[in-house]
């Protein structure tokens, strides 16, 4: 999958930057490894990285699991007993999950403590929830829009509202925890298109980056991640005749 840096921005997505003292440098080749053995009837929905990226937490249909990135068998986890739970993200110590329900409709969102085997509610509704990177706040969506809440429940507050016709459907916090970014998909009538967006995790500051129908994939799909404070990965879809049904994008926040 082709990476580039992104400069331009337009309802084709970003182009490359080019380079100052000639042609534009050909972009990284990335390459993808296959980390579980699930069959196309059991998918996975949910993986997040553990252990300074050395494990993985991941959930198909069966439990959630956590196994080693360099092979090994995979552990299941317990679960609480409770119908339809989707993990929602994971705690630093990288055994508290942050798990809800699975749905469109905004449901519970919990705290539950794998060792322990304990279970603590937020006092939320949320259809997406995500662990900031010190633990001590969680961000969710829910149909009003982005909010913040600490993680033993308490301070809510309102990051980014939502206007009628548009959904939060991608939700990433930054590295430093002072940013969150995400996507916004926009429905007007039988047209839907997305933008990218951040805002400060007080509620203060926030920017549109860019917008194109391509973030939002086949199936309504997003996905983003901020992995370094001076870039957020999000993808798109592949322009028709690629050949490409998915690219990975990088966009530099030093421009």
């Amino acid at each position: 999958v082709p990476a580039a840096t992104m400069a331009g921005r337009d309802e084709d997505g970003p182009k490359a930057a080019p380079d100052a003292d000639g042609p534009a440098a050909q972009p990284p080749v990335l390459r993808d490894r296959r980390l579980t053995a699930n069959t196309p009837d059991n998918w996975v929905p949910t993986a997040v990285p553990i252990d300074a990226g050395r494990a993985f937490i991941f959930q198909d249909s069966e439990g959630i699991w956590s196994r080693p990135l360099d092979g090994g068998v995979p552990t299941k986890l317990p679960m609480p007993e409770k119908d339809h739970i989707l993990m929602n993200d994971v705690f630093p110590d990288g055994r508290t999950l942050l798990i809800g329900t699975a749905g469109d409709d905004p449901g519970d969102l919990e705290v539950f403590d794998t060792l322990a085997r304990t279970t603590r509610a937020l006092p939320v509704r949320a259809n997406l929830g995500v662990v900031s990177p010190s633990g001590d706040r969680v961000a969710f969506v829910n149909p009003n829009g982005v909010h913040v809440i600490g993680a033993d429940g308490t301070n809510e507050r309102v990051v980014a509202n939502t206007s009628p016709g548009d959904r939060i459907a991608d939700l990433a916090w930054s590295p430093d925890g002072a940013w969150l970014a995400f996507v916004r998909r926009q429905h007007d009538r039988d047209d839907v298109s997305g933008s990218l967006e951040t805002a400060s995790s007080d509620g203060r500051q926030a920017h549109r980056l860019m917008q194109s129908h391509r973030l939002v994939m086949l199936g309504g799909i997003t996905a983003i991640a901020w992995p370094h404070p001076d870039r957020i990965l999000y993808a798109l879809a592949g322009l028709p005749g690629s050949g490409t049904r998915t690219e990975l994008w990088q966009l530099d926040l030093r421009d």
